[in-house]
């Protein structure tokens, strides 16, 4: 006996007295999403609603039109507790709504929560909103957000200044007397090769008028640190008079910093010029010193002609000599920063929430803590303390939600599902299926595995019409795995590690690539150049850097006061990177994706005959790839630029071949199969000799409610 169930938030709940037409030829579907592996259970036939169900259908139609979002459930009635239990639940298509004055028409499709995901996973959901797209009331985001405090990575800046060629610069001073006798000397480096330090390319030339002169610096730091310069002056100078005659003069090169002492580096001086002087000096210097934020670094040469007689006009003239350089190494840092942002448990919480329009909305024991939002867990998931921020949250300009902000500065913290899905299963390997969770239907995120799962939930024994067929898809000849941006535009970011690193695989007859690349920035280099750049609100300035509304993740530790900090290299030692200690995110390192995640186990499925062979590092690799990771108890360096033996890879997932059969399925079976769709079932494999059982997860199941027949594909389940 079954019993139809028709349900409306703005109409409530119906049993209908009449049942549809056509529901005795429901069929019921299994099918497994391409892209986020979890499986749908869907009613699907062209129903004919009469009567009781036609009127309800009409004015859900009438309120909503083709938003209108009407269940179905079909429920059986179970003699053992003298109750209906549901069997399936699936949404009113009303896109093929039609009423002939009789009956309305319109078939049941994916359930309420799988089709408002998928509709909308792309939509973008301000974080901050304490409403959903359809306007419905939900919790505070204040509880949500998290503020966390970034450490500056240590960055090494260089530049590199040469002289070459430079012609002769005049400098006639129209200045008479008194000044014109002392002015200041500029030198200039015509050829940059490395400018990490934004110096502005001075030319070289003198300057002197009527009064003081404010000389330009060479540089103004922008950080703390060590600054390590060394430079050679090579340069001749002439003096000649315009008008009058000059017998002493005397020419000095300094290095100082802001207003100290001037340190001397090359000396000239001679009584008798007799009205000209050309010479030629060389002053070479090298220091190394600390610097803080804000200090200005002078390096110039002075002039002084003494012993004019009548009334004069000088004309200096310099030539800079191709051995003139200027090299400048800054290993800097800066004071570390406050950033908003939200842990990614809280980040999917809050997109599925606006998405569905409730709360709680989403579940994730990998990601969840015990302290996370909207749902707590019972332990800390191992993927649990990474923190979701944007650019301009790292910059610090003002949240939508504060007050008094408002206008051009306030920037919220957006995403959106499909986004944030494939930027953290590129580093995680991840699935996502909808699940009733203590009653309620929750978008759930856990690694793949979760969704292929090594238990057998049916034993279907002797299966017809069975073939077996390679899933090409599923063999790969090369995998890539990091993420897309990692550049500063700058020479020093090559030292990144978490960069775009390719391997090749044994397999030589596809092309297929397995690529995994994260949109979301875990590079250090970018989140300290995002960090260096802080908003300043009496400028109520407007950033102009390329990744200010990119999104950045940050690996966190819980301290020992329970306070979530940066991670470094506490947990995990670096081998070849520059300031190790002032790293980001050492454990999302892509080789470490290879081996320590379901990246891993998906690959080694097409290389189960190639286990003596490796897959191999590509020199198309990107970043620095000579960096190494090891935990405590590792024996050595894993290096990003080594090639893993096949058998070394994590267990493989599935065997890359096809099952595809019909079976008849008892009541039982298929009850055991709804309430655990991810596992295996098992057949017995009539292609091999003996007959042995076969297993597979399922990719396809369907079945007509008047038979017991069911169609099956399968994906080869490995090690059964």
């Amino acid at each position: 006996m079954y019993q139809f169930q028709l349900s409306n938030a703005h109409l409530g709940t119906r049993i209908l007295v009449n049942d549809p037409v056509g529901w005795d030829s429901l069929k019921t579907e299994l099918v497994r999403d391409a892209t986020y592996k979890g499986i749908s259970i869907t009613a699907s036939s062209d129903l004919e609603f009469v009567k009781d169900g036609r009127n309800y259908l009409l004015a859900a139609e009438q309120n909503e039109g083709i938003e209108a979002n009407v269940a179905c459930t079909l429920k059986e009635y179970n003699p053992n507790t003298f109750g209906y239990e549901e069997k399936l639940t699936g949404r009113i298509g009303f896109d093929k709504f039609k009423d002939d004055g009789i009956r309305v028409s319109a078939d049941i499709t994916q359930d309420t929560t799988a089709q408002l995901l998928l509709n909308q996973d792309d939509v973008e959901v301000n974080l901050l909103s304490d409403r959903a797209i359809n306007g419905n009331p939900l919790p505070s985001s204040v509880n949500y957000l998290q503020e966390v405090e970034l450490h500056s990575k240590v960055i090494l800046q260089k530049y590199r200044g040469r002289s070459k060629g430079q012609a002769n610069a005049s400098y006639p001073t129209f200045v008479t007397e008194g000044w014109a006798r002392s002015p200041y000397i500029l030198f200039g480096f015509n050829e940059v090769e490395l400018n990490e330090l934004n110096l502005t390319n001075t030319m070289s030339g003198f300057l002197t008028y009527d009064g003081p002169v404010e000389i330009p610096e060479v540089y103004k730091s922008d950080a703390m640190g060590r600054f390590d310069i060394s430079l050679n002056i090579d340069a001749t100078i002439t003096i000649g008079l315009v008008d009058g005659d000059f017998d002493k003069a005397t020419i000095w090169y300094y290095f100082r910093v802001n207003n100290g002492p001037e340190q001397q580096f090359a000396y000239f001086s001679t009584s008798t010029a007799g009205g000209t002087l050309k010479e030629r000096l060389t002053g070479v210097f090298s220091a190394s010193l600390n610097l803080n934020k804000g200090d200005k670094v002078y390096v110039y040469g002075r002039v002084l002609v003494e012993d004019v007689s009548g009334s004069y006009r000088l004309n200096y003239v310099i030539q800079m000599a191709d051995a003139s350089f200027l090299y400048i190494d800054f290993q800097g840092s800066t004071s570390p920063t406050p950033c908003k942002g939200m842990l990614v448990h809280e980040a999917f919480s809050r997109v599925c929430e606006s998405l569905l329009g409730r709360s709680p909305a989403f579940y994730s024991e990998f990601f969840g803590r015990t302290d996370s939002q909207a749902i707590a867990y019972a332990q800390d998931g191992k993927g649990s303390l990474l923190f979701y921020t944007g650019g301009f949250q790292i910059s610090n300009f003002p949240l939508q939600y504060e007050s008094g902000t408002g206008g051009v500065s306030a920037r919220p913290l957006t995403a959106n599902f499909k986004d944030l899905f494939e930027g953290l299963d590129a580093l995680y390997c991840l699935g996502c299926g909808i699940e009733k969770i203590n009653g309620v239907e929750m978008v759930r995120v856990e690694p793949l595995s979760y969704f292929f799962r090594k238990e057998v939930v049916a034993e279907l024994g002797e299966v017809t019409k069975l073939t077996r067929s390679v899933a090409m898809e599923y063999h790969y000849s090369a995998a890539e795995f990091g993420f897309q941006k990692w550049k500063t535009g700058q020479e020093n970011s090559l030292d990144e590690f978490n960069a775009k690193q390719t391997s090749l695989t044994p397999l030589t007859q596809t092309k297929n690539k397995y690529s995994k690349l994260s949109k979301l920035i875990g590079g250090g280099f970018l989140i300290e150049e995002a960090r260096r750049k802080q908003y300043e609100p009496e400028e109520d300035q407007q950033s102009d850097s390329a990744d200010d509304d990119s999104k950045f993740i940050v690996c966190l530790l819980r301290d020992n006061d329970n306070v979530f900090v940066t991670e470094r290299n506490q947990v995990i030692e670096l081998g070849n990177v520059y300031s190790p200690e002032t790293v980001y995110n050492a454990r999302l390192s892509p080789k470490r994706r290879l081996t320590e995640t379901d990246h891993g186990r998906v690959l080694k499925g097409a290389l189960l005959k190639q286990m003596q062979k490796q897959v191999a590092f590509s020199p198309k690799s990107e970043g620095n790839f000579r960096a190494g990771t090891k935990y405590p108890g590792e024996a050595e360096f894993l290096y990003e630029d080594s090639s893993i033996a096949v058998a070394d890879l994590p267990e493989a997932m599935w065997v890359p071949e096809y099952f595809e059969f019909e079976a008849p399925l008892s009541e039982g079976q298929v009850s055991a199969i709804m309430s655990n769709p991810y596992g295996m079932v098992g057949f017995v494999n009539t292609l091999k000799p003996g007959s042995p059982k076969g297993y597979g997860f399922i990719l396809s199941m369907e079945q007509e409610k008047d038979t017991s027949l069911a169609k099956f594909k399968l994906l080869g389940a490995y090690g059964e």
